[in-house]
């Protein structure tokens, strides 16, 4: 229908036949039983919708809005946070696009932009408890968009600075997405001051934040937006804020840390007022050669030390800017590294590639011996004479673990004992959990490259430790302590978090005594007799207990459980279930 009255118009459709079908798009734009994308597209319809006398054309393809959408007509497609993320945007985008067709905020009563004002912060809101990343970017979005539509509304606009300032300091890791926001506001809206508001705005709360209070990772943020902000505005605060009177940076052996800090002072050596902070920058720079716990970045800074005391400005400059061609194409920037060397030999050195394939692979050394320890040794999976790893970094897949520190191995040669790597484990709540693997490290060649190992897991049983019991305890205080715990765990007046389950399975004599010797030999608290009830008691950092009577039935084995960790069942059984169905 909307092909032919676009090749038709009003000789074949009336101005009710065009009312008609704008109504009944809107009505389609909404429908339960349609799917999103279906929705979707009637939206989109809408936008593009083949007016009879269209008062501009749309020839090439943006989107304009047909002069019968009026705001009542719109005002059954307003977004809301229960929408998915397409549709709430593509939703607010219309509606910007009808408020803005009607003169609000110049003539109009801003009724309608004030709804996508408040649901613009009832966004914010929900990104600011903690929103998914999902929602962290539909709030940019919807930023970007209402900014695109209503830049000129001084309230709404500085209003917006504020509110995001103030979600910027509770969450900084947020920076890239604010960055983000800058510059594309600036590239789209090339007459509005307020991307440079914003950087301004966003640099006035990091420089006058308490160092006190400002946490490593933070400094990070911190450090990458001052970069961004010092390209647009005056930087002599920023110059307060990194030297070394008020900044521990100095003390710091963190490379990411320090190359971001480097790469603000390579801002400043760059920065039009750079006369008026020669001596604060020149300061920083010597107090990082002289001091910061990294080798690299002493040397970084002593570059950047000698280029600002030695060259003019006009060199300086030179060095630091971008190049052009004659046509205009930009090319690639001279890393202030390879000023010294005509070639890119340098460059190459100083580069970290990454391998196609992972190069090195670590190996769970068996547990007879490592005794309870994650310890494993590394391999090397191709034809290399020796590699010197400088650390091998491990992050974590969920929240139930702190943080591990990257591990340094000196050396990697082939036909040699293996060297082997322990991971510490520090659990927050006992789960199995998965560690992305990664490591840099540098070939006989000179070259550094980085490489990704597989995936570790980390197994329930894993977690398993003895009671953590005094030495001097004999195995009858044990058990008294086990009946104590069992007592406890068992009666109705224990925590909530306590329970009892029982697992049961087809097991020979002989069978059970196999699998307590090779599995639960550490944990058991009786003598393993024939016939007798076995007590075992697992202790799980940090603070979670397993008990398991077992004893034989004349129909099956009995696994009595009790724990002070309900959440912890499902594993268990899974762990049971897995060794019995073993043997």
């Amino acid at each position: 229908t909307l092909l032919m009255k676009q090749a038709f118009t009003d000789s074949l459709f009336s101005a009710e036949d065009e009312a008609f079908i704008l109504k009944r798009l809107v009505m389609l734009s909404q429908h339960p039983l349609l799917s999103t994308s279906e929705k979707l597209f009637y939206t989109d319809c809408i936008l593009h919708f083949p007016e009879n006398r269209p008062i501009s054309s749309s020839s090439d393809g943006d989107e304009a809005l047909p002069v019968l959408l009026t705001p009542q007509l719109a005002s059954a497609l307003v977004p809301t946070v229960f929408n998915d993320s397409t549709t709430m945007l593509t939703r607010f985008k219309l509606l910007s696009l009808v408020y803005i067709e009607e003169g609000e905020g110049e003539a109009g009563d801003g009724t309608g932009m004030a709804y996508l004002y408040d649901h613009l912060t009832t966004l914010l809101n929900i990104v600011e408890n903690g929103g998914s990343r999902e929602i962290v970017v539909t709030f940019f979005r919807a930023t970007f968009l209402f900014l695109v539509h209503f830049w000129h509304v001084e309230a709404y606009a500085h209003n917006l600075v504020e509110k995001l300032c103030d979600l910027y300091m509770h969450h900084c890791c947020l920076a890239p997405h604010l960055i983000n926001l800058a510059d594309q506001t600036q590239n789209k809206l090339t007459d509005s001051g307020w991307a440079v508001g914003l950087l301004k705005a966003l640099q006035g709360v990091i420089t006058k934040a308490p160092m006190s209070q400002i946490t490593p990772k933070d400094l990070s943020w911190h450090l990458r937006m001052l970069a961004r902000v010092a390209q647009d505005s005056t930087v002599r605060c920023l110059a307060n804020f990194i030297s070394p009177s008020a900044s521990p940076l100095h003390l710091s052996r963190d490379w990411r840390l320090g190359n971001k800090l480097l790469g603000v002072c390579r801002r400043l050596l760059d920065h039009p007022g750079l006369d008026s902070l020669l001596v604060p920058l020149a300061d920083v720079l010597q107090q990082l050669a002289c001091h910061y716990g990294d080798t690299d970045i002493q040397d970084h800074a002593r570059l950047y030390y000698t280029l600002l005391t030695t060259l003019s400005r006009e060199k300086l400059s030179g060095i630091l800017s971008r190049g052009f061609t004659e046509g205009g194409q930009q090319v690639k920037r001279r890393l202030l590294s390879c000023i010294m060397a005509e070639g890119e030999g340098l460059t190459n050195t100083l580069t970290i590639h990454p391998t196609e394939r992972a190069m090195i692979r670590l190996v769970e050394v068996p547990s007879e011996a490592r005794g309870r320890r994650c310890v494993g040794r590394i391999q090397s999976s191709v034809h290399r004479p020796w590699f010197c790893l400088p650390n091998l970094h491990f992050r974590l897949s969920d929240s139930n673990y702190e943080d591990l520190s990257d591990i340094t191995v000196p050396c990697l040669i082939r036909g040699r004992l293996l060297p082997a790597v322990q991971l510490r484990l520090k659990p927050r709540q006992p789960q199995p959990t998965t560690l992305s693997a990664s490591a840099i490290f540098t070939t006989q060649d000179g070259l550094s490259w980085s490489t990704v190992l597989a995936d570790v897991p980390v197994a329930f049983h894993q977690l398993f430790r003895p009671l953590p019991a005094p030495p001097s305890w004999g195995r009858g205080r044990k058990l008294r302590l086990f009946d104590g715990l069992w007592e406890e765990l068992g009666s109705e007046e224990s925590a909530s978090d306590c329970t009892t389950s029982l697992f049961c399975c087809q097991l020979t004599e002989a069978a059970l005594l196999a699998l307590l010797h090779k599995h639960l030999l550490p944990f058991l608290l009786s003598d393993p007799c024939p016939g007798a009830e076995l007590k075992v008691l697992l202790f799980l950092p940090p603070q979670s207990h397993v008990l398991l009577k077992i004893r034989s039935e004349e129909d099956a084995v009995h696994f009595s459980i009790a724990t002070d960790t309900w959440h912890l069942l499902p594993h268990v059984n899974s762990y049971l279930l897995t060794l019995t169905s073993s043997q």
